[in-house]
């Protein structure tokens, strides 16, 4: 009897080693990225084969991966800003060996990320190198941070610093970007853009309006179709990779529920409605602060694109407090 429990007891030992033995799949879950850091996300499932190592491969760099309660997680760091990569995983088994991801996961650093952790690409044009969205951080560079001011009356008493949503509505500057005023752009107290970068100014503008062309040059600029213009996004093609939206704007309400007009050439631009608003032209136009005082009509100039032309506008003023768009470009 004993010597039947031995043999089967064998037996058992023999055939467990003998087991067919099962490689993990291994795929990437998600990326989280910064400017020169990635953080990967790796799925290991299924199979029996003792694992030695996951990791994950982008390029030439290279990062093993660690447990953080049921995720693997591997850094990879060193890499190019506002660039393109492919990340591809591997685990390694005591007994296949290395075996990768079917597929290759890509992803884009970012160019910057700003204070509030907003991460932004941009786009080279010319000798410029341009953000290609707008601005939408809550903090100047130091940390202080920028009033949001969602009253019609103190937006237009403002005389600092401040931002606002179109129609104080968070959804579309998620999308659209943040309206400034004119101080929190260009003020002295306050620097909003991240080290290395600036808010584009009129010499900036000019810059870019020569390098396209001049005056009917905005086609190139916005962003082509109708998911954030209206019709008929004249001229649009986006050429450049601006990828300018009608991000519209905010006007001054006064006391006497008037708005202090946008001004071209000292010919007051007034709303077509019946009534005065202060949130205006939303997918008809975008307009960009300047640096640029222009004293004939006493107010900044701004730099516009319509959905009903492709004009590269430089012509226009409006006062300090307006709110509108804003553009880095890298110093």
């Amino acid at each position: 009897m004993k010597k039947l429990l031995l043999i089967i007891l064998v037996l058992g030992l023999f055939f467990a080693s003998c087991e067919k033995k099962i490689p993990p799949v291994i795929e990437i879950q998600g990326i989280k990225q910064d400017t020169t850091n990635a953080i990967i996300e790796i799925s290991v499932t299924g199979g029996n084969e003792e694992i030695t190592e996951v990791g994950v491969n982008i390029g030439s760099q290279h990062g093993i991966a660690t447990m953080k309660g049921d995720k693997w997680l591997a850094v990879v760091s060193d890499l190019k800003p506002n660039s393109l990569h492919q990340a591809k995983a591997y685990v390694t088994t005591s007994e296949e060996g290395t075996i990768y991801s079917d597929t290759a996961l890509s992803f884009k650093t970012y160019a910057v990320i700003d204070y509030d952790g907003n991460g932004y690409y941009a786009v080279q044009i010319g000798d410029q190198l341009w953000l290609q969205s707008n601005l939408k951080v809550t903090h100047y560079r130091d940390g202080t941070p920028i009033p949001e001011v969602t009253d019609s009356l103190a937006w237009g008493k403002l005389t600092t610093g401040a931002y606002c949503s179109f129609q104080n509505d968070t959804a579309i500057s998620n999308v659209y970007g943040l309206l400034y005023n004119w101080w929190a752009a260009f003020g002295k107290e306050h620097n909003l853009a991240p080290e290395g970068w600036r808010v584009a100014n009129d010499t900036d503008w000019y810059q870019l309006w020569l390098y396209l062309g001049g005056d009917k040059s905005g086609g190139k600029i916005k962003e082509k179709g109708y998911n954030h213009w209206l019709e008929p996004n004249s001229g649009a093609t986006n050429s450049t990779g601006f990828t300018a939206l009608g991000a519209g704007m905010r006007w001054v309400v006064l006391d006497n529920n008037k708005s202090a007009p946008i001004v071209e050439k000292n010919v007051h631009l007034k709303n077509t409605n019946s009534t005065w608003k202060q949130w205006l032209n939303f997918k008809k136009v975008t307009m960009f602060w300047t640096d640029k005082w222009l004293p004939d009509i006493n107010m900044y100039r701004i730099i516009i694109f319509a959905n009903d032309d492709d004009n590269f506008h430089t012509t226009y003023g409006t006062q300090s407090n307006s709110g509108c768009s804003i553009r880095l470009i890298k110093e």
